[in-house]
C-alpha cells in the first residue's frame, strides 16, 4: 500500500508536468533514473547542491521527459502499458 501510495503521489507530480525528487534507495529511484524525470538523493541537505549541478541542457532534457511521461499519465497511457504488461504476464506464467 505504501508503494502504491508512493507512485500515486509520483504519478501526481509527473501528471502536473514536474520533475521528481526521489529517494535514491527507493524502488522509485530506478524508474526516475530510467526515464531522467527528476533527481534521486541520499539526504534532504542534498537537493540544493543536485539541483545547482544541473546543467541547462539536462534541466532541458528532464523537462522534456517529463512533458512526455505526464502525457502519457493524462492519457491513459501508462495504465494501458500496466495492463498489457500483466496481461502479457499471466498468460506467459
Amino acid at each position: 500500500a505504501r508503494r502504491q501510495r508512493q507512485m500515486c503521489i509520483r504519478d501526481r507530480y509527473l501528471a502536473a508536468n514536474l520533475p521528481v525528487i526521489v529517494w535514491g534507495k527507493s524502488a522509485m529511484a530506478e524508474y526516475v533514473k530510467l526515464y531522467n524525470i527528476g533527481i534521486c538523493i541520499d539526504s534532504l541537505n542534498e537537493i540544493p547542491n543536485k539541483i545547482m549541478s544541473l546543467t541547462d541542457m539536462q534541466i532541458n532534457e528532464i523537462k522534456h521527459n517529463v512533458k512526455c511521461i505526464s502525457e502519457k499519465i493524462r492519457c491513459g497511457g501508462m495504465l494501458s502499458e500496466a495492463l498489457a504488461e500483466s496481461i502479457y504476464i499471466l498468460n506467459h506464467d
